[in-house]
């Protein structure tokens, strides 16, 4: 029973002692009893029940709380924190004064504002209109929760509940639009690839073989570093989730949602193993494969300087890379040419080794094993290069129509033998297409291909 002999406190004073209750109580909902105990301990007072619940049930009209159903009674909940239950009074006396006596009203608070009250008040003011929609939408959300709540309430139902102070929920959307963003900036360098192939692809019909050759292995070198970089995030992120590897701290990579992190962690783990079995493949392909190439043609031809002669009747030529490079050339090529062609045949296969042009490939290979969708860059490079060892012929030789005669003629003749299937050749891709180009006109000055020292193309 209530402590008879306690005197009487006014009901404005036991109204803010239960909000101060519910408000520390941390945004868990409080039952009338619930709120007698806390009164009872922080007041050291023995409060009825039925006082209670009657100063919870006037809060309640004046929207100073929500409630929803618990059992037979309701549990509370604050709306607002002190700070905006203050606002709201403050609002509440100014509604009651009459609409011609507002600016009374408004220029008589101001006036007895202290200077730092009135400082703060302007600042408050000049902020800008961001925060201040920002205070709106919160506010429509509190309304929007409280409304839901005692609609549950009255259905029996728990309701939602007003989810913190508008400054947590404005940095709640803040870093799920942050999240968003990392998102996609994860998942895009894995689908780019999709649209910047065909597009590379166009380009380079249009530039010089030079520059379309280093447009078509700088964009698949970006591309792969880009979408090898994202699988290593997203694997990274579901490894941080690991017991062993949190237990160092509270790491976090925000590159995909909870949910996801997983199953996008596994996922960017298979494709990581699948690029390192494509890249020790392609290492072999295009670094090892050739080097053996290149000794066994040292011991089985005849070498002159950078030259190595197969007596062999089948007509082949080639460029094998290496330190030195090699030019391997067949008894049978040598035959099938005359000394003219003969010259532009291997000033052909020269520019391959003096451009590094083989260095191209194995970039575009390494980009392959990371990213598949850039196989499509593998045609247009190595025409691009061919194109490119053409415009040095012509120019080493001085003549255009020279360089195409020899390299049709060396199509028509070749008999490739066993060598490796990356080695570059004059007698590769499309022929008829390049010596069409070699009969047209010449790259304009500054654009075309390198020349030798000394020389410029006709």
């Amino acid at each position: 029973m209530p402590d008879a002999t306690a005197g009487r406190r006014p009901a404005g004073e036991l109204e803010a002692s239960v909000l101060a209750a519910l408000w520390a109580a941390g945004g868990r909902p409080l039952t009338p009893a619930d709120v007698q105990r806390d009164l009872d301990a922080a007041l050291n007072a023995n409060l009825a029940r039925t006082t209670v619940t009657t100063i919870l049930a006037r809060l309640h009209e004046k929207g100073s709380v929500s409630r929803t159903r618990s059992g037979r009674g309701y549990a509370y909940l604050p709306v607002q924190d002190s700070p905006g239950l203050a606002a709201r009074r403050m609002r509440t006396e100014l509604d009651k004064s009459a609409r011609d006596d507002r600016g009374v009203v408004l220029a008589r608070f101001v006036s007895e504002l202290g200077p730092d009250d009135e400082a703060l008040l302007r600042s408050l003011l000049a902020s800008g209109a961001e925060d201040a929609a920002e205070a709106a939408d919160d506010a429509a959300h509190a309304a929007e929760a409280a409304h839901a709540a005692d609609a549950a309430g009255d259905r029996g139902t728990a309701g939602p509940q007003a989810g913190g102070s508008g400054p947590e929920r404005r940095r709640g959307r803040r870093d799920a639009q942050g999240r968003r963003r990392v998102n996609i900036a994860v998942w895009l360098p894995l689908l780019l690839p999709l649209l910047a192939v065909p597009a590379a692809r166009r380009l380079a019909e249009v530039l010089p073989p030079r520059a379309a050759a280093w447009l078509l292995a700088g964009s698949a070198a970006v591309l792969a570093a880009c979408s090898t970089a994202a699988l290593v995030l997203l694997a990274g992120a579901g490894a941080l989730r690991l017991p062993p590897v949190a237990a160092l701290g509270h790491l976090v990579l925000p590159v995909v949602g909870d949910q996801e992190t997983v199953p996008a962690a596994v996922l960017a783990s298979v494709l990581l193993a699948a690029v390192l079995v494509a890249l020790v493949r392609a290492g072999r392909r295009h670094l090892l494969l050739p080097a053996r190439a290149r000794r066994a043609a040292a011991r089985s031809g005849q070498a002159a300087g950078d030259l190595t002669v197969l007596d062999d009747p089948g007509p082949d030529a080639y460029a094998l890379p290496g330190r030195p490079g090699r030019i391997v050339v067949t008894s049978g090529m040598l035959a099938a040419l005359d000394p003219r062609e003969r010259e532009a045949l291997l000033a052909h296969e020269r520019a391959h080794l003096a451009g590094r042009h083989h260095a191209f490939l194995v970039v575009l290979a390494v980009a392959v094993a990371c990213h598949p969708v850039l196989r499509g860059l593998r045609a247009p490079l190595s025409y691009a290069l061919e194109r490119w060892a053409d415009e040095e012929a012509a120019a080493h030789v001085g003549d255009r129509r020279l360089a195409a005669r020899a390299i049709g003629r060396a199509a028509l003749a070749a008999r490739p033998g066993p060598r490796p299937a990356t080695v570059l050749s004059a007698t590769a891709g499309p022929v008829p297409r390049r010596v069409a180009a070699l009969l047209g006109a010449a790259p304009a000055p500054g654009a075309g291909p390198s020349c030798a020292p000394g020389r410029r193309a006709p």
